[in-house]
């Protein structure tokens, strides 16, 4: 299974997406947003999910978080609280 992982840069913002390019189904997966403003904590939480089945989208900005939570129901949120 692999990681495909794509930037997004909109207004000085950075929006990382995860996605398995596994051949299985992504239908009935569990998702996940996972909010911070380091980098290397939102990619190292958005992996742990990613393996533990999880789709995972990362945003490293609260404007685009919240974005995106308006527009997805996420089953599950993991957000930086002292950004």
């Amino acid at each position: 299974m692999g990681l495909d992982v794509r930037l997004r840069k909109d207004a000085g913002e950075f929006l990382f997406d995860y996605h398995t390019n596994d051949s299985g189904e992504s239908r009935g997966k569990l998702s996940a947003l996972v909010v911070d403003d380091s980098t290397d904590i939102a990619l190292m939480l958005a992996m742990i999910l990613q393996k533990a089945g999880y789709e995972a989208v990362m945003s490293t900005s609260a404007v685009e978080a919240l974005k995106l939570a308006d527009n997805r129901n996420f089953d599950l949120v993991i957000s930086d609280i002292a950004m």
